[in-house]
């Protein structure tokens, strides 16, 4: 049988691993990190290593049938969205003969869902191609990757007020923060989001200016 781990941690859970054996069962699925609800409250708790999970999975799975791909990352790279991630797991478990179904009825299974059909069956291919040729697949990815700096294109005006705010502390991790954060506004809206968002951060900084000279004077 196969145990298809569309999240990682999930399938190297005791539940997610009660019906598995090291006799029969075959792992095809995404290393994507996927935090708990109780990871994002508690921070401190941590991600398992996928190569933690994966140690932990072998007990549970044939020797050496354990295929992972970063199926978030992957997809992302290739077609700008993570959305087609678990059709890209399905792809490489069918390629890997993990999941008996005939690659044709699974396209037209998503052809009959209507969502996404182009990117979903791409998605389903690539996946195929990555447990095929996954070393030519890969550069083939790595060759037409499109750049992911998300402050690559932020405007010169803000890029000067970041400059500006953060100018007084010895730290280049606040300007980084904020060159994020405004890149961040000025895609979810615009530009002019981005300026009051650092207008807010301006004041900010000069009352932590203001407290840091109280604290010396005193």
């Amino acid at each position: 049988d196969v145990l298809l781990a569309f999240d990682q941690l999930v399938a190297a859970s005791d539940k997610g691993m009660l019906a598995a054996s090291a006799e029969r069962t075959v792992v095809v699925g995404s290393t994507t990190t996927t935090p708990t609800g109780a990871m994002i409250l508690h921070p401190e708790l941590g991600y398992p290593s996928p190569e933690d999970l994966d140690a932990q999975l072998a007990s549970a799975a044939r020797s050496g049938h354990r295929t992972w791909a970063d199926a978030g990352a992957v997809t992302t790279a290739a077609f700008g969205d993570p959305v087609g991630a678990n059709l890209l797991v399905i792809g490489m478990a069918v390629q890997a003969g993990a999941l008996p179904i005939d690659p044709e009825q699974i396209e037209a299974a998503i052809g009959i869902n209507g969502v996404a059909v182009r990117l979903n069956t791409d998605a389903f291919r690539l996946g195929r191609h990555l447990v095929a040729d996954r070393a030519g697949t890969e550069a083939t990815l790595a060759a037409h990757a499109q750049p992911t700096d998300p402050v690559a294109g932020l405007p010169d005006d803000l890029q000067a007020r970041i400059e500006e705010i953060t100018a007084p502390f010895a730290t280049a991790e606040l300007a980084t923060t904020l060159r994020r954060c405004a890149a961040d506004l000025v895609a979810y809206q615009h530009a002019k989001l981005a300026h009051r968002y650092l207008d807010t951060a301006a004041d900010v900084a000069r009352r932590e200016l203001a407290l840091g000279s109280l604290g010396q004077d005193g």
